[in-house]
């Protein structure tokens, strides 16, 4: 397995070989420009349909629905919306039995209950079907998170989770209460329950049924790491396990804890316990599904011991009908990818650790996606997220801010089988006073796996020996790798600053949305108040 991954990684060429002030744009992408259209400004959001792509855009109270064209590359559809209630707060869009929702929350403080309404978005035409209808009430306030909705305007979103099944004819939605404050006061014991409410909706998003499940471990010995809810409708949780006596999390000792798979059948009334073989491994980040075959799945990253910063490597499981590990793979990072476009005294200071027996890992690694093939095969991405603290002095004073970081990727091709076909490092930089989205954005086609990301044009001939210069014109790029092999080929793109004669502004990966098999459209500001829509096509 060694020299499997070796030669993926000798193998590895970046092209074109290129400087800042001499590249060329690779032919092994069609870039097309569209027909400008009136700019909407405000939050937007992306999501794709089968010819195009609906957005959702907001400014202020003013909420719009507009249709893109993937033939035309142009605005065929747009409607303004100001009737939603002043309260209300964005949650999810998605598309049940094939019909298209835009489901929001809104808080009744009279009856201190929270709703969820869904309204439907007719995709031909690029606009609502109606008003919004209410789903799913529930009695006193629902976790969720607090979000910039425009300047200086917050609210409360992400109350509830959507998972869609496998046949994409059920919704589900899963919620957790905020207990009473005076309950917790009069029962300290209510603190340490673990609750999920779930409610099952129909392809019209009627209600098939829904059920408050009490987890049978409390918070205090149990830490649950992802759940899912399978096509059966039952509620999956992969958790660690506190088996052991002592009370403070300090006094615990890592082999008194063990992992458990954990199944609720009958809507909710009978749990399932299955302790699960991990050979000891830390698990740091996972992520539970189903993939395209049907079959549960879990993949993330490991660690050996608690004590490491760094990720040791990957992991992928597949688990049965008895809901035990049918196959389980714990890949290990290299020493060679670890190294790869990093600094030489880091580089020495991972020998020095080496020489002492220590693990090295790789520093701040943390799941981002796992993408599932038809034929069961996984695509495993990792991204190095970490936040630094800047301070700047000035003569009114020194003043400090947070940044946040999003930078390499490791990515690891996966077998049907959970067994490793090979593994790469994707060099880039991204960096922002605010938390960072989307830092790249996937394709597949041409037999390779494209991540289309910003670099800057000194970079497209880096070595794996030093790290990204951060130099020359801003590109969008693609790094392709060879779905065999895991051989990488970095390709310009794009150049933003002339695309078929025109100048585009407000680039952002978050306005990039893949629409098909190697087929990914960008919109952007042109100025003259007008944004326009790009193709960016694999060449097969």
């Amino acid at each position: 397995m060694r020299n499997l991954l070796l030669t993926a990684l000798l193998a590895t060429a970046l092209v074109p070989k290129a400087s800042a002030q001499d590249y060329t744009l690779s032919g092994s992408y069609t870039v097309e420009l569209g027909k400008p259209y009136p700019v909407i400004d405000g939050i937007k959001r992306y999501y794709e349909i089968e010819d195009g792509i609906i957005c959702i855009k907001v400014d202020g109270r003013r909420w719009f629905v507009q249709k893109l064209s993937g033939d035309g590359l142009s605005q065929t559809g747009m409607k303004q919306y100001e009737d939603f209630d002043k309260d209300m707060a964005f949650e999810h869009v998605t598309e049940v039995g094939g019909r298209m929702y835009f489901l929001y929350s809104v808080w009744d403080s009279d009856k201190e209950t929270e709703q969820l309404f869904a309204r439907e978005i007719d995709k031909k035409a690029g606009q609502f079907m109606g008003k919004g209808k209410k789903v799913l009430s529930v009695k006193g306030k629902v976790r969720g998170t607090l979000t910039a909705t425009g300047f200086y305007r917050f609210a409360v979103t992400d109350k509830f989770d959507f998972i869609l099944s496998a046949d994409e004819e059920t919704l589900i939605v899963q919620y957790q209460r905020i207990k009473d404050k005076k309950e917790l006061k009069e029962n300290k014991e209510l603190r340490k329950e673990m609750e999920l409410s779930v409610a099952v909706l129909k392809p019209d998003l009627s209600l098939d049924w829904t059920a408050d499940v009490k987890v049978p471990y409390s918070t205090d010995v149990m830490s649950m790491e992802d759940y899912t809810i399978d096509s059966k409708g039952d509620i999956c949780i992969i958790a660690s396990v506190y088996k052991g006596n002592a009370e403070k999390a300090k006094d615990r000792k890592d082999e008194d804890y063990q992992y458990e798979f954990l199944r609720c059948t009958g809507k909710g009334a009978v749990w399932e316990q299955s302790p699960l073989a991990l050979e000891g491994q830390k698990l740091m980040s996972v992520a539970f599904f189903e993939d395209a075959k049907g079959d549960l799945r879990a993949a993330g990253f490991y660690k050996k011991n608690w004590e490491q910063t760094g990720a040791d490597g990957v992991f992928v499981g597949a688990f049965d009908a008895s809901d035990e590990l049918a196959s389980v793979g714990f890949h290990e990072i290299p020493k060679e990818i670890i190294n790869m476009y990093t600094r030489a005294k880091e580089v020495k200071r991972n020998e020095k650790k080496e020489d002492k027996g220590e693990d090295l890992g790789l520093w701040g690694m943390d799941l981002n996606r796992v993408y599932s093939g038809k034929d069961g095969s996984l695509v495993v991405v990792g991204e190095k997220r970490y936040t630094t603290t800047e301070c700047v002095t000035t003569q009114n004073g020194t003043r400090c801010y947070t940044v946040w970081h999003a930078d390499d990727l490791l990515v690891a091709g996966i077998d049907p089988g959970n067994k490793l076909q090979w593994m790469n490092r994707i060099p880039k930089r991204a960096s922002s006073r605010a938390p960072i989205g989307a830092s790249f954005k996937y394709m597949n086609g041409a037999g390779a796996h494209h991540f289309l990301h910003f670099s800057k044009s000194k970079d497209l001939d880096i070595r794996s020996d030093e790290p990204p210069s951060m130099k020359g014109d801003v590109l969008v790029v693609a790094d392709a790798i060879n779905e065999a092999t895991g051989r990488m080929e970095r390709h310009a793109v794009l150049n933003p600053d002339e695309v078929k004669g025109v100048k585009l502004y407000q680039l952002s990966m978050e306005r990039l949305t893949r629409i098909g098999t190697g087929e990914i459209l960008m919109e952007a500001y042109k100025k003259g108040k007008e944004d326009v829509l790009v193709r960016i096509t694999v060449k097969e």
